[in-house]
């Protein structure tokens, strides 16, 4: 789940998609996990994502960037956002990019795709999200896990029926 790049003459770059240890560890500034992480692994830079939130850290000479999520970047106002990490033959430099795209392709793509019949509900939190930026799967998977928990009693992330995650979207995004 993680890949060291190297490019001669500059120092090698661990790429993950949530932390070092699992795909599904979030890495945010200022965190215990965090901190412990950068200094668990001898790199100085590691570049990860799962947060969709672009942001970097600091720590003890190491340097933690998170690249985002180019079609599904949260607070974004609907832009697709990456970075583009260059050398300068000495260090790494890194910039965020903000750009639009053609979210109405997007869009067309996952109704020709079938996405709207075959799960309905995660499929327009996509759009609700590439349309505007707000409102992650995340939180939304939470609340419809909690009305599953409620009404069943037990309840699998990957495996919450349909009609907790309509009660959930309705829920959230009436505000929205």
């Amino acid at each position: 789940h993680c890949m060291d790049i190297t490019v001669e003459g500059m120092e090698s770059i661990l790429i993950c998609y949530g932390s070092p240890n699992k795909n599904n560890e979030t890495m945010f500034p200022i965190r215990e996990n965090t901190e412990k992480i950068l200094n668990e692994y001898n790199y100085k830079y590691i570049l990860c994502g799962h947060t969709h939130a672009q942001e970097v850290y600091e720590c003890n000479g190491k340097l933690l960037v998170n690249a985002e999520a180019v079609g599904v970047a949260l607070h974004s106002k609907g832009k697709a956002r990456f970075l583009i990490l260059t050398s300068n033959n000495e260090k790494w430099d890194y910039k965020f990019v903000n750009m639009e795209y053609d979210k109405a392709q997007v869009i067309n793509d996952m109704e020709k795709a079938d996405l709207y019949r075959l799960v309905p509900y995660w499929t327009k939190v996509t759009e609700h999200l590439i349309m505007t930026g707000e409102l992650s799967h995340g939180t939304v998977l939470a609340k419809a896990m909690d009305y599953c928990f409620e009404e069943e009693g037990d309840c699998v992330w990957n495996n919450v029926p349909e009609k907790y995650w309509q009660g959930a979207v309705e829920e959230l995004m009436q505000n929205k």
